[in-house]
């Protein structure tokens, strides 16, 4: 066994683990402390898929999670995005329908299924290593989702067909052939986001939209061009430092929604979308001028 995977393998361990885990976790250190343990240190422990671990979301309620994938952070700090998922998860309490656009192992979905026990959630994720994960997690919460959560093995756009997904290692996939260099290309069905509204949800108002797919996020906006124009939902975008901000500034105001950019502090309202050099805090929130006047508070 060579000597990275011998130190992966062993601070896997269960007595090592869970110091590990109390360590990374603990309440007596920043967010940035808690990212630079986890970045150096916890992150190099190797995937345990079988192992299931479970978390109290802010209204109580607790989920099942694999300990498998990037969503494994949330097990070894206690948060994930915590720039994004807590106001998220505020604004899926109140929503009907809800669509997770790149939901990868499923964090958005679980929580916003825990918070709102009437909400119907379409998870979209193309990629087949993403979609084992976002199902084991669904499994693990059987009552939780059973009847609510619609899994799509589809990538979203602005037509419809198939397209080349490129996967890397490690989950992250686009339909952008140089998001990655070193990507495999493998082919997958495209939709539009109204076509499938159309059919799972009819009738039904989309009030919450979460995209994350590595700089294609215009693409899919503008296949939801209906159903934003009719529905006028918050939306959730990740932006990538310099690849997405020239084509989303014309949709997001000729759409006429409001900018914030998602900081450590929390929404910083912004006239122009311009992504963070660092990719840190890539997430972005789109509100309707006619929609809530602020960003609503996070659950605690």
């Amino acid at each position: 066994m060579q000597a990275k995977e011998l130190i992966r393998t062993s601070l896997g361990v269960r007595p090592v683990s869970t110091v590990l885990r109390a360590v990374n976790s603990s309440p007596r250190l920043t967010e940035d402390q808690r990212a630079t343990v986890y970045h150096r240190v916890t992150k190099k422990v190797a995937n345990d898929p079988d192992r299931v671990f479970r978390h109290r979301v802010p209204t109580g309620r607790t989920v099942s999670i694999h300990l498998d994938g990037t969503i494994r952070r949330l097990y070894w700090t206690g948060t994930f995005e915590t720039d994004a998922l807590p106001l998220f998860t505020s604004y899926a309490r109140d929503s009907q329908v809800i669509l997770d656009i790149g939901a990868a192992e499923g964090v958005y979905t679980l929580f916003a299924a825990a918070v709102s026990p009437r909400s119907q959630i379409v998870a979209f994720e193309a990629s087949p290593a993403e979609q084992r994960r976002l199902r084991a997690n669904l499994d693990a919460n059987r009552s939780l989702v059973a009847g609510r959560v619609d899994l799509r093995p589809e990538a979203l756009a602005d037509h419809e067909g198939t397209a080349d997904l490129f996967e890397v290692p490690g989950g992250t996939s686009s339909l952008n052939p140089g998001f990655r260099p070193g990507s495999t290309p493998r082919t997958v069905t495209v939709s539009t986001g109204d076509a499938v509204v159309a059919e799972v949800a009819p009738g039904g108002r989309v009030d919450l939209i979460k995209v994350d797919t590595e700089s294609t996020e215009p693409a899919v906006l503008r296949g939801l061009r209906d159903t934003i124009e009719r529905d006028r939902p918050v939306i959730f975008c990740e932006v990538l430092s310099g690849r997405t901000e020239a084509d989303l500034q014309p949709l997001i105001d000729g759409w006429g929604y409001r900018s914030h950019w998602l900081s450590a502090e929390g929404p910083v309202a912004r006239r122009t979308i311009e992504g963070d050099p660092t990719n840190r805090y890539a997430n972005w929130l789109f509100l309707p001028d006619d929609g809530p006047p602020r960003p609503s508070a996070p659950l605690r």
